[in-house]
């Protein structure tokens, strides 16, 4: 189970003739202890460089993973005492004669999924679950109290 706590607040997007909220903040708290927040935005500041503002970070008290490509910060992964960078930030080359990233990555791991009769890394069921999370985010930021998913 999954109880998630949202709010969010409209305005700017409507003076612009767009129905949708200008922002989602939600906590998430997982049936095993788990905790995280998320947060979502359509509105940036006119001075942001990018037109896009995408940041993950993932702490843990045995290790992080922090993500962000919208600033080239790339990716940072925390884990046995050590440091460790790779590329996010899309479609990167890897040497003179490949492209890589994580984007051409995605598209091979399916196309051996599929050709190879190899796993997934995300099933149709952890989309369908991933779905259920962000409804619960609209509804819980619609009627102000907390859903369970």
């Amino acid at each position: 189970m999954v109880r998630v706590h949202a709010v969010s607040r409209s305005g700017i997007l409507q003076k612009l003739g767009v129905d949708a909220p200008d922002f989602h903040v939600a906590i998430a708290e997982f049936e095993r202890g788990t905790v995280v927040t998320f947060e979502h935005a359509w509105i940036l500041p006119r001075s942001q460089p990018m037109v896009y503002d995408f940041k993950v970070e993932l702490v843990g008290s045995d290790g992080a993973v922090y993500v962000d490509s919208s600033h080239h910060g790339a990716f940072e992964l925390h884990a046995g005492g050590r440091l460790s960078y790779g590329d996010v930030l899309g479609m990167t080359p890897t040497s003179d004669l490949r492209i890589g990233g994580f984007v051409a990555e995605s598209i091979a791991q399916f196309a051996d999924a599929v050709l190879h009769d190899r796993p997934v890394l995300a099933t149709g069921e952890d989309g369908v679950e991933a779905t259920r999370i962000v409804d619960a985010i609209k509804r819980s930021a619609e009627t102000g109290q907390p859903v369970d998913v």
